[in-house]
């Protein structure tokens, strides 16, 4: 039902039908996720951490809860706490890519290019793992670095 009212654009009665989710059945974690979900697009940041935290004192373990978490705190310009619960969620799931392509991208964000960057090759082809870094060093503002990257990337064979 709130996947509906959010499909369309009734994201507070889809948060009311959440929240009632939540109340009622504290361990199903997709309720978590959505109504954080709807909360960031509402730019209510902090509630949407306290939401994603609360699923996790109920089901500390849960990697998609974690990996959201780390998201939030990407958006919010918390590098560090992101970095922290991506490290967790690809603890808890490491055969999930995308955990550790998050924890790659809030690494490079730190400025910690080398070990971003090992991180997107153990996922993507060493061409693509140093153009994204290359993005991350230009977001930062780091031109020298970026531009490092770019040249250091190795060149696809037409063959």
């Amino acid at each position: 039902m709130a996947q509906l009212l959010c499909e369309q654009g009734k994201d507070e009665q889809a948060q009311t039908v959440l929240v009632r989710i939540i109340q009622d059945h504290p361990e199903f974690m997709p309720a978590y996720c959505d109504l954080s979900a709807i909360q960031m697009r509402h730019h209510q940041d902090g509630e949407a951490v306290k939401t994603l935290v609360l699923g996790l004192k109920v089901s500390p373990h849960e990697s998609i809860l974690l990996n959201d978490l780390g998201m939030c705190e990407m958006v919010r310009g918390n590098h560090a706490a992101a970095a922290e619960a991506f490290t967790k969620a690809a603890g808890w799931a490491p055969d999930v890519p995308r955990y550790r392509s998050n924890l790659a991208a809030a690494l490079g964000l730190m400025g910690r290019y080398g070990e971003s960057v090992a991180l997107y090759r153990q996922i993507m082809p060493t061409s693509d793992a140093y153009h994204n870094e290359a993005v991350l060093c230009s977001a930062r503002g780091d031109h020298e670095a970026a531009d490092a990257f770019k040249q250091a990337a190795p060149q696809e064979s037409s063959q």
